[in-house]
């Protein structure tokens, strides 16, 4: 069986196989045609799980407010000349789109949630291709330690971080997701879940660590009751191990 520590270096090395591929990428220039025809496919993808989130269920007035406003958003982009101006938009719900187009890659049956589930903290609900297992998960880019500490709350469905940079360890010097696809067309979806399960593996052991060991990391971070959360991350990421 492999460890933990074989499965982050098996992942590590995957990352860094993937690094001339995405430097020699990088240099392409974009046809303005091309652009466009790509930012359609994207921004279309996210008004439809707006569309999809505001038609089922019945969420409070201000999950509704926030989403009418994204959804402004993108009706008004409509055209973009570089591929830079798709960080001005919001990027949770971009990564959301990702996500689900890598699901359906890999064959996953994941679906989006209703307004109320996800106004709830409940984005997806993922299932395993035998049917074993159904998890409620978060999805989130939000990675830093303030939002670790904000996210992974006992009581609460699992959050998937969601690396949202091509290369996880060089975040200010490559391109997100949304930006490479924009550039070459192309959404590698065994990097970005490669990122997803190095990312989220590492943060299940330190919870582990926070519950069975008290460490300092920890020290009121996680206590006893927080087993349950980690069985539930862990059967999603189980799921994505599927691949």
């Amino acid at each position: 069986m492999v460890s933990y520590l074989q499965w982050i270096i098996i992942l590590h090395i995957l990352y860094l196989l993937r690094t001339a591929k995405r430097l020699e990428l990088a240099q392409l220039e974009v046809n303005p045609i091309e652009l466009g025809h790509r930012w359609d496919i994207l921004r279309n993808k996210v008004l439809g799980l707006i569309d999809f989130r505001l038609e089922n269920g019945n969420p409070g007035q201000w999950y509704i407010d926030h989403y009418l406003y994204n959804k402004d958003l993108f009706e008004k982009a409509s055209h973009i000349e570089e591929v830079y101006w798709v960080n001005r938009v919001p990027n949770g719900i971009l990564a959301e789109v990702f996500f689900l187009d890598a699901c359906e890659y890999f064959g996953f049956h994941c679906v989006p949630t209703g307004g109320d589930e996800d106004s709830w903290g409940a984005d997806f609900k993922l299932e395993s291709r035998d049917g074993s297992q159904t998890r409620f998960v978060d999805v989130t880019i939000n990675t830093s330690e303030r939002g670790l500490r904000q996210k992974n709350v006992v009581g609460t469905f699992p959050t998937l971080f969601i690396p949202w940079h091509t290369d996880y360890y060089n975040q200010r010097h490559s391109p997100t997701y949304a930006e490479e696809y924009l550039r070459t067309g192309i959404f590698d979806a065994d990097m970005f879940v490669d990122g997803i399960l190095t990312f989220n593996y590492r943060n299940l052991h330190d919870l582990r660590r926070s519950v069975w060991r008290d460490s300092p990391w920890g020290e009121g971070y996680m206590a006893q009751d927080g087993i349950t959360y980690l069985r539930n991350l862990e059967g999603v990421l189980d799921i994505l191990k599927e691949r």
